[in-house]
């Protein structure tokens, strides 16, 4: 008898969970009508990439992702810039929910964030296809959201959610997100994130099981304004990478006054007592040898910054001078600093060299972020020093300042065959041997290398009339 009611308890439960589950998806689900899901849909598209040369270190040669239909009028299609592809020579094939398909072209990529904008042909856009159109508002916590994308490959999969955390600092390069719960992992790149009424609120590019990373709605609205105008958005940054820092541990062991901490959170009640504290500086930028990494930023022009990242980049875009005037805390105390603003835009890669099986190009500020190095050094991808972050010094002892050098000195190497590379690798050495394995700090090394290569070399300059790479060949 206790084994039955055992069995019994057990399956009344077990329909106890099953009841829940299935309210709590109806309910999610009712937060958005047929009409709102099946519109939705049409503005989705899913976007297949195929490189054959790039500036990427670990590219791979194919990959999908989700993208949506931002101007119907223009051709102009939204997703992240990992989908697309940065400095990226290949192509951009739109998938329409219909099954069509159309060329697209990479007409903008912004040079930190994670988003950026292909561009097809109008006429190749089924009449049935809808535009996203973006909320003025921004998202708020426990909001029902969704997303159509191309999860785990399937594509214009629908799925439910909420808003769970309107301040986290996440990605390659630091950009202001908003937390969803939700499962929206392999594939949802690029997804717009829709509200209850159908407009986009957010775009989302990252994501687990549980929860989904989506790019705030400001960045891209701001963007979207110029790129709509056929124009180069205005992006200017001081050179800080920044996260998130508590000031109850900065009370602890930062000598902050604890009168700051509760000025702070009468401000920003929902910041759980988080700041934005500098975490690394970008190499001969306007912050290198001024600010420091711990520095917390108090105000930005005046104004009390608190967890919004989002405010302090927009303030660097829209700003008409060209210093910004910031308050940080430092040890406990209040410093002011007066540091220059820069265009994003002049780093990013917009020549690269195809060589021997290697593509040589001027690191941008991603790779100055990932090596320590300024932005503009020359590197390489390639059989040079496969899977290592490297600065090439010199070709047989002549100094390589510059693509023109590199250029210069090509025709020769294709003729002498045998060569060799001064470079700094801003790699470590792992080294297996006998008694264990030990690494080698990065250093200076020299490589002798052999001109093999079938192909001729070849310069290839981003033509931003065209959107496309204009190729020479080097002679």
């Amino acid at each position: 008898m206790k084994t039955i009611k055992e069995l019994k308890n057990k399956i009344l439960l077990f329909q106890i969970y099953l009841f829940s589950s299935f309210n709590f998806l109806s309910i999610a689900d009712e937060n958005f009508s047929n009409k709102i899901i099946e519109r939705a849909k049409n503005s989705v598209v899913t976007i297949e990439v195929k490189s054959s040369l790039s500036a990427n270190l670990d590219q791979i040669p194919q990959w999908s992702g989700t993208g949506s239909v931002l101007c119907k009028t223009k051709g102009i299609i939204l997703t992240n810039a990992h989908v697309s592809g940065r400095a990226i020579i290949g192509k951009h094939d739109i998938v329409f929910q219909n099954g069509s398909r159309a060329d697209a072209k990479l007409i903008y990529y912004d040079p930190w964030l994670d988003f950026a904008f292909l561009k097809v042909d109008p006429k190749e856009i089924p009449k049935e296809v809808k535009e996203i159109s973006f909320s003025k508002k921004n998202p708020f916590s426990n909001q029902p959201i969704m997303i159509i994308g191309n999860n785990e490959g399937k594509s214009f999969s629908v799925h439910t959610g909420n808003v769970s955390n309107l301040y986290d600092l996440t990605g390659q390069m630091p950009q202001h997100c908003i937390k969803l719960s939700l499962n929206a992992k392999g594939g949802s790149s690029g997804s717009p994130v829709f509200d209850v009424k159908g407009n986009v609120i957010a775009l989302n590019f990252a994501a687990s099981q549980t929860f989904a990373l989506a790019i705030h709605p400001e960045y891209i609205r701001y963007t979207m304004k110029s790129i709509l105008k056929d124009k180069i958005p205005k992006r200017r940054h001081i050179g800080i990478l920044t996260g998130l820092y508590s000031l109850s541990d900065a009370i602890k062991y930062r000598n902050l006054p604890k009168e700051k901490l509760k000025k702070y959170m009468k401000l920003f009640p929902k910041s759980n007592a988080n700041a934005i504290i500098i975490k690394t500086i970008l190499k001969n930028s306007p912050s290198y040898n001024k600010l420091k990494n711990g520095d917390i930023i108090w105000s930005a022009n005046g104004k009390i910054i608190g967890p919004n990242l989002i405010d302090l980049d927009m303030m660097m875009n829209k700003s008409d001078k060209t210093k910004i005037h910031l308050e940080i805390i430092r040890d406990g105390k209040i410093l002011e600093f007066d540091i220059g603003l820069y265009d994003l835009e002049k780093n990013k890669i917009t020549t690269m060299i195809s060589f021997n099986k290697q593509v040589i190009f001027k690191m941008d500020d991603l790779w100055s972020n990932r090596t320590g190095a300024p932005s503009g050094t020359i590197t390489a991808t390639g059989n040079m020093l496969k899977g290592f972050y490297f600065k090439i010094l010199a070709i047989n002892l002549i100094p390589m300042n510059s693509l023109d050098d590199v250029i210069k000195i090509i025709p020769a190497l294709v003729k002498e065959k045998y060569f060799f590379a001064d470079i700094y690798s801003y790699s470590p050495y792992f080294i297996n041997n006998f008694s264990g394995s030990f690494t080698i700090s990065p250093m200076e090394l020299k490589q002798d290398l052999y001109y093999d290569s079938l192909d001729d070399p070849k310069q290839y300059v981003f033509n931003s009339k065209t959107y496309e790479w204009d190729k020479e060949i080097i002679k």
